[in-house]
């Protein structure tokens, strides 16, 4: 063949790559369609996609889509992966994936699953250093400070403040110096912890608990009844308990004598959040008193974010607290005593 007739052959071809893509960037719905307005043959479009790797729609197949690839190329699988899932070569996979036009999708997907493996490898091993620096510090650590650091490497992802977990070791350890018996209740009042956040943590590094019992005190028929009106109410026992201004373990102890109740969530923010209805009742304490939302979080120890959604779904949370508060205060319309 002369070189007259390949250059011919190769300006043809030129040609109709540019005629594909000229109908591609003017928009088509199907491979029938950019069958009809290129006039080429589907086998000839196949070709030439081929030949100048041009990048088809999503929703224009000139081959037979394999079922279940769409999943493989989202789970980030590599070539060789989604080759012995159908059963062929790494080469064969990567020219299904050209033949689908998915190509791009496939190389996309992998750049975001090697970018996670290697986010996660960094944090494992940042993790993996920093608990080599906490046995170090361990060996010159008070007993309190050793405590939060096993308990650190025990729940690498705690939310607890370490200097709140530091104060509730400080008042058990003091305690027990002292020969006193405290209850969980009493030493997480010390710390900032619910009696049930003390028993986890204790639980984790091995402390067994003093079994102080907590002093029972008479609660009248008064009481009880107001409690006894919270039972239906969509509110947690503890935030009944504090919204009352009653012991936790009194209210429990009036419901379980009532029978079995629905457990009742704390109220959930976007993000997966949660607050608790005691929590809320100061935060709308502290807007109607004028404070910023930044000197709420520092105070409540928490995220400014989180303040400005309990605030924006006041008309929601404020209506539950109310109504808790309205069993001991009949006229009382704000969402604080």
């Amino acid at each position: 063949m002369s070189q007259d007739c390949i250059d011919a052959l190769v300006e043809t071809e030129d040609l109709r790559v540019g005629i594909v893509k000229s109908v591609l960037s003017e928009g088509i719905d199907s491979a029938r369609d950019l069958k009809k307005k290129t006039g080429l043959t589907i086998m000839e479009l196949r070709e030439i996609c081929e030949y100048a790797k041009v990048h088809l729609p999503e929703k224009v197949l000139l081959y037979g889509r394999k079922q279940g690839l769409g999943e493989l190329i989202a789970k980030g699988l590599t070539l060789q992966g989604i080759g012995d899932h159908f059963g062929f070569s790494r080469e064969r996979a990567r020219q299904v994936l050209h033949q689908c036009g998915l190509y791009n999708l496939w190389v996309e997907e992998r750049k975001k699953c090697k970018e996670q493996h290697d986010c996660t490898s960094k944090i494992h091993e940042l993790s993996e250093l920093f608990g080599s620096y906490l046995s170090l510090k361990l060996a010159s650590a008070t007993w309190a400070e050793g405590k939060v650091v096993k308990y650190f490497q025990e729940h690498p992802r705690t939310r607890y403040d370490l200097n709140k977990l530091e104060r509730l070791f400080d008042a058990y350890y003091s305690a027990q110096s002292k020969n006193q018996k405290r209850s969980l209740d009493e030493l997480g009042k010390a710390a900032g912890f619910t009696t049930t956040q003390v028993s986890m943590i204790f639980g984790a590094v091995c402390i067994k608990p003093m079994h102080r019992k907590l002093d029972r005190h008479y609660v009248s028929p008064v009481r009880k009844n107001l409690i006894k009106k919270c039972f239906e109410l969509r509110v947690p026992s503890a935030d009944v308990a504090y919204l009352l201004g009653e012991k936790h373990h009194v209210v429990g102890e009036v419901f379980r004598k009532m029978g079995k109740r629905q457990k009742q969530k704390r109220y959930y923010l976007p993000g997966r959040a949660t607050i608790k209805y005691s929590d809320a009742s100061i935060i709308y304490l502290g807007q109607d008193m004028g404070l910023s939302i930044d000197e709420i979080a520092r105070d409540l120890n928490k995220k400014p974010i989180t303040i400005r959604h309990v605030i924006e779904k006041r008309e929601l949370i404020a209506p539950r607290i109310i109504d808790v508060l309205r069993t001991k205060y009949p006229m009382i319309e704000t969402p604080y005593s």
